[in-house]
């Protein structure tokens, strides 16, 4: 069921597809933080939605996006990393 969910939202824009995203990232930290970590695990994997997706991780509550880069870093230690470097952008933004 995740892989066609995957495929079927992926037809969206890129745009579209991580402004849905990001609004749903609380809600599904709380409530599906399997399927969640997939779909960030996938984004991670492409460079032009990596970029959009920093580009908007702002609009995330600090510590919803905290949760959700500690989880992808667990289950994938290919993006521990790139993890640590998303938390620490985060960090530096909220102290300017």
């Amino acid at each position: 069921v995740l892989e066609s969910l995957i495929h079927s939202i992926e037809y969206y824009s890129m745009q579209e597809y991580i402004a849905e995203l990001i609004k749903e990232i609380p809600y599904g930290l709380k409530n599906y933080p399997y399927w969640l970590e997939r779909l960030v695990n996938r984004i991670f994997n492409d460079e032009a939605y990596l970029m959009e997706f920093k580009k908007n991780m702002h609009l995330i509550p600090q510590e919803d996006m905290i949760q959700l880069l500690d989880l992808v870093a667990k289950e994938s230690e290919h993006h521990q990393g790139l993890c640590n470097e998303l938390k620490k952008e985060l960090l530096e933004t909220a102290e300017n």
